[in-house]
């Protein structure tokens, strides 16, 4: 029979789930107590991180504007947690006293007697509490209605669930009015990508800058430059996420990588003979209004397929232009040719004889 304290200890031990936000949290859960992974997430350490967070909210209490210095977590709240207890619409009328109070109580372990006696959605363990947008980044847009169904008080999640989608924006690239994260359900690659990113976004939350103007989509830049930068072989594809959860507009947009196409864009920084090449599929992808890398990183998350026919197009048109071949055209080729077969699943013998052709 599993005692009080027994139930207790599972709340606050982190485990993972198959919700792909809930993961990023718990990589981030990790990561702000110098954690590797979250299975190491411990009551302690749950205790630990959750305090670490808390202290950045109750940073707010004495901020009037999320533009002020310090307001960074206020900002992110409204992406986040709209109409939580610390960006109430009463906010101004409150003390820096009672805002402290009120982020307290609401980032506190839940008192066991008002748990709701049901498993936790995720990961069936006992629930702490009924929670919803206020906690739970839906990720949903207005055509789905951010909300729970009528006479249900929301998603059951245990303490340690509901910590971990706290410790989601910290795992995100903020900006523009959104949240961006990759997620993958190869654990080695996101482990990688969440410690870099909670670097940077509390550094960003000291900083306090953002760009006024932001290079043309420098999401899927980050995610491809990231990716490329992954030191080992990618068991899983990748998935870029871009989601607001704010009272404005309630944003999801999942633009994912298959696992040949981001394990070929990966290894093409380690081949050598594709190293040179890649260099050139930029250039192929160039507009005059977008440069290379960025419209490449582009159709690599949104259209695959046209990757391989833009090069088809740029070698088409140097070749037209010019009496002799192209330097480009000796590393485009056969990297052309390595994208057909092992990210289109082209049979490599029509390849073959189309180069015999």
């Amino acid at each position: 029979m599993r005692t009080q304290s027994d139930v207790a200890h599972a709340q606050r031990t982190v485990v993972l789930t198959a919700h792909p936000l809930q993961r990023v949290g718990a990589f981030a859960l990790a990561e702000l107590v110098d954690l590797d992974h979250p299975d190491q997430v411990v009551p302690e350490k749950l205790d630990e991180a959750t305090r670490v967070m808390t202290e950045h909210l109750l940073g707010t209490a004495d901020v009037d504007s999320s533009k002020d210095p310090g307001g960074f977590w206020l900002g992110t709240s409204y992406l986040f947690w709209p109409n939580s207890p610390m960006n109430p619409t009463n906010r101004k009328k409150q003390s820096p006293q009672e805002r402290r109070d009120r982020i307290t109580q609401w980032r506190a372990f839940p008192d066991q007697a008002g748990w709701p006696g049901v498993p936790c959605s995720l990961c069936g363990r006992a629930a702490c509490g009924y929670y919803g947008k206020v906690d739970v980044p839906l990720g949903a847009s207005t055509a789905y209605r951010n909300t729970t169904p009528p006479d249900h008080a929301g998603l059951a999640l245990c303490f340690a669930c509901v910590s971990s989608f706290h410790a989601l924006p910290y795992g995100c690239q903020i900006g523009g009015g959104r949240a961006a994260v990759l997620h993958s359900w190869d654990e080695d690659f996101l482990q990688r990508f969440v410690s870099v990113q909670v670097t940077r976004t509390r550094q960003q939350a000291v900083i306090q800058a953002e760009a006024a103007t932001r290079p043309a989509y420098w999401r899927e830049v980050t995610a491809l430059r990231q990716l490329r930068n992954h030191p080992r072989r990618l068991t899983a594809g990748v998935e870029l996420i871009v989601f607001s959860n704010s009272n404005k507009e309630q944003v999801l947009d999942e633009h994912a990588l298959e696992q040949p196409l981001a394990e070929w864009l990966r290894s093409t920084v380690r081949d050598p003979l594709r190293r040179d090449g890649f260099r050139y599929l930029g250039r192929a992808h160039r507009t005059k209004n977008v440069p290379g890398s960025a419209m490449l990183a582009r159709l690599a998350f949104r259209s695959p397929q046209r990757v391989f026919t833009r090069v088809g197009y740029f070698l088409r048109t140097i070749l037209a232009e010019s009496a002799a071949v192209p330097g480009e055209a000796p590393h485009l080729v056969p990297l052309s040719f390595s994208y057909a077969i092992e990210v289109l699943h082209v049979n490599e013998n029509d390849v073959t004889k189309e180069k015999l052709g």
